[in-house]
């Protein structure tokens, strides 16, 4: 399949310098500009003591020089790179997603440009990782899917929200008060993010994006190939990242934490939980379709009415967070047992509306397994 894939797309790294280091790296860092014209270097809009670094020709690869001032307890000074791997090896479209057999490829990449601009920098083993996004897409078309992007975000902004998640919001003017965004649900605590988003609306919005692109991906030649593309995406942070690298470091050093953390099975088992916790498994029913697969499995009377009442009050709720929010604790454990009940025999809670015009639609994850 050209579009549907799993894998990773984005990892960000760091190193701490010494104060010597940081002088000798931001004059190479001047001297590699002014004699190659490759990068621009410009202090970040948002936060102080922060220099971004980019190409020209974005290439995969932004650099951040951070200097970190705490007078008089403490002085650090670090340099990251936030790295999109498919990019550094050349494949410049925003969709392709990066596997396990990308990375020894990616290192030597990554060596051979931070040689050229500084030996400071080192090797990618002298740094430690702060940062990786595991993602998959789900091409609508290429899954055979009966139905448009928009109208599966309509559905996946129904899911659930886990224990320690919230959904990011912002302030509308126009409606004054805190609004989620349309085309994605984005859900975060401090240590992870899970963001679900239409690709062809993400790359529109980037369009008009302004100089700072550190680590981010210039706008795309080829939006329309994104059309049908459905991306669900696990961002690990720092805290997540520290306590599993912490371990493997002792082991099998970075080389190994790199092709370990980067390794498809890692990235399918952490996709595959979060999208459990979220979305949960089974395929779409309008109510009354759902209705009729619960009384086919001849359940006893009292489990088959429980069902098929949980079933009604996540489609009144319009989700089944919405739903959870207004059951008290002794009414949510039967509600729980009602979710994991439905995704076992294949039913997602989250019904279809009747303005869908269609009773059944594939579960993304069950026919991206059945497809691939």
């Amino acid at each position: 399949m050209l579009n549907t894939s799993i894998g990773h797309h984005t990892l960000s790294v760091f190193k701490e310098l010494t104060h010597y280091e940081i002088k000798l790296l931001w004059k190479d860092i001047i001297a590699y500009s002014e004699a190659e014209g490759r990068i621009k270097i410009f202090p970040c809009d948002k936060v102080k003591n922060v220099f971004l670094i980019t190409y020209t020709d974005y290439k995969g690869i932004g650099w951040k020089i951070r200097f970190c001032n705490k007078y008089p307890y403490y002085r650090g000074y670090y340099i990251e790179a936030v790295i999109n791997p498919k990019h550094l090896l050349g494949i410049s479209n925003n969709i392709s997603v990066a596997s396990e057999n990308d990375i020894d490829e990616m290192i030597y990449l990554f060596n051979r440009e931070a040689q050229g601009i500084s030996p400071i920098i080192g090797e990618l083993s002298s740094f430690s990782l702060k940062r990786i996004d595991y993602c998959i897409n789900f091409d609508l078309q290429e899954l055979g899917i009966n139905c448009s992007d928009e109208q599966m975000i309509k559905l996946i902004k129904r899911a659930n929200i886990p224990n320690h998640f919230k959904e990011r919001t912002k302030y509308c003017i126009e409606s004054h008060r805190q609004k989620s965004d349309d085309i994605s649900f984005y859900l975060t605590n401090p240590s992870v993010v899970v963001n679900i988003y239409c690709k062809t609306k993400q790359l529109e919005r980037k369009q008009p994006k302004t100089k700072q692109l550190v680590g981010k991906q210039p706008n795309s030649p080829d939006m329309d190939k994104a059309s049908d593309v459905i991306r669900f995406e696990v961002q690990f942070k720092s805290k997540k990242i520290y306590p599993i690298t912490r371990l493997l470091r002792e082991s099998v050093g970075f080389d190994g934490i790199i092709h370990t953390m980067l390794s498809d099975d890692v990235a399918e088992k952490n996709i595959c939980k979060y999208f459990a916790k979220v979305i949960m498994g089974g395929d779409y029913y309008t109510l009354s379709e759902a209705k009729r697969v619960i009384k086919s499995y001849k359940f006893r009377a009292d489990k088959e009415a429980r069902l098929i009442n949980d079933l009604r009050f996540v489609n009144s709720c319009r989700g089944i967070y919405k739903a959870k929010c207004k059951l008290q604790k002794k009414r949510l454990i039967s509600f729980n047992k009602s979710l994991t009940e439905l995704t076992g025999i294949g039913i997602n809670p989250v019904t279809i509306p009747q303005k869908f015009g269609v009773k059944y639609i594939h579960g993304l994850l069950r026919r991206f397994n059945e497809m691939m």
